[in-house]
């Protein structure tokens, strides 16, 4: 009998546990929707829908760097678009960062600050190591409220760069201005 006791108070506790750990675990895991639609410009945009931060545009498109390759900005945003998806659900989307995948720069999401990029979590592709790191810098300035390109944040070149999403999400709610990144 004390057994079965036992049993049931611990089984209480572990479903008390679990509940408490899903609870606290960031409102973008859940319920949001990333899209490709298009801006207020008539541009390709990374979207995403969330019923806590409303629609934000994440990425602009606006680059025929990758044309020649078969990935025009419509494709890319598409293609980026379902990788957020992704990562979101899985629940990897905590940081974005920098890094290099096959030789290329690249963003990727990653799941904490310790994570580099690599194939499975690598959003997408950008011109140079350079760029990657600026975008970035520039994220996490507008993120911290400073104006754009005034402020940033100093690494080692070369250094990855990490950006909260969630913050970066609280940030750019609809209600504020929408801060979004040509690409």
């Amino acid at each position: 009998m004390k057994l079965r006791q036992l049993g049931s108070i611990l089984s209480v506790s572990a479903l008390t546990f679990a509940s408490t750990l899903i609870s606290s675990s960031p409102a973008l895991s859940t319920g949001a929707t990333f899209i490709c639609s298009t801006d207020e410009n008539g541009l390709s945009a990374t979207t995403v829908q969330s019923s806590q931060h409303g629609n934000v545009h994440i990425i602009t498109w606006n680059s025929s760097y990758f044309d020649k390759a078969d990935y025009d900005n419509q494709r890319r945003c598409e293609i980026v678009s379902a990788k957020f998806q992704k990562f979101s659900d899985r629940g990897t989307l905590k940081y974005l960062t920098n890094g290099m995948v096959n030789r290329q720069p690249v963003i990727c999401a990653v799941a904490n600050k310790n994570a580099i990029c690599n194939k499975d979590n690598f959003l997408y592709t950008l011109k140079s190591a350079d760029e990657a790191e600026m975008k970035l810098k520039k994220l996490r300035a507008i993120r911290s409220g400073a104006s754009t390109g005034t402020r940033l944040y100093e690494t080692q070149p070369g250094e990855a760069v990490y950006v909260d999403f969630e913050q970066y999400m609280e940030e750019n709610a609809t209600t504020k201005p929408a801060n979004t990144f040509l690409f």
